[in-house]
């Protein structure tokens, strides 16, 4: 008897060791599904001045374990943005939201695409005004990140991108 209860309970550690790997394996974790998609040159912070000569920061940080990662913009003096991006495995989808210093909340979803990651964007400004934008970011090589934005109407995205920007990387 004393046998058994022993199996018994290596079977169960056996199974508890088993099921936290199984949890510890599923693709909730956005700093790994970035890794396994070639996407981690996303770290760090990126720079570039816009033709009205403001500087434009971006800044895109693993954090709480690789669970999630915090996203900061900075345009100029004036303007900064806050996000979080986390995976929701119901949903499986990669979550975006943040709230900038005018007020306007942001929110939407990123996608993996070949060679692209894809920002759909649903901007709600302080009077409930809501627009909807999609962002692509592309690495150009190891130190210049393209990001362009488009407008969407009726859920089509316009021909010309409104905003492109390539961001050199920071140290």
């Amino acid at each position: 008897m004393k046998n058994y209860s022993f199996f018994l309970f290596k079977l169960a550690a056996g199974i508890l060791i088993l099921s936290a790997a199984a949890i510890a394996s599923e693709p909730n974790n956005i700093e790994d599904i970035f890794k396994t998609n070639g996407f981690e040159w996303l770290w760090g912070s990126w720079q570039t001045t816009t033709d009205a000569n403001e500087i434009v920061t971006a800044k895109f940080e693993p954090i709480l374990n690789g669970h999630a990662f915090k996203t900061e913009a900075q345009i100029g003096e004036s303007y900064h943005y806050a996000g979080l991006v986390y995976y929701d495995p119901a949903k499986k989808i990669i979550v975006n939201t943040g709230i900038d210093n005018t007020g306007r909340i942001f929110g939407g979803n990123w996608e993996i695409t070949e060679a692209k990651l894809l920002l759909n964007i649903e901007q709600t400004s302080p009077d409930g005004t809501v627009s909807h934008f999609m962002r692509y970011l592309t690495q150009v090589n190891p130190n210049t990140m393209n990001s362009a934005t488009y407008s969407v109407f009726e859920g089509r995205r316009s021909t010309s991108p409104i905003n492109v920007l390539d961001l050199k990387r920071i140290k």
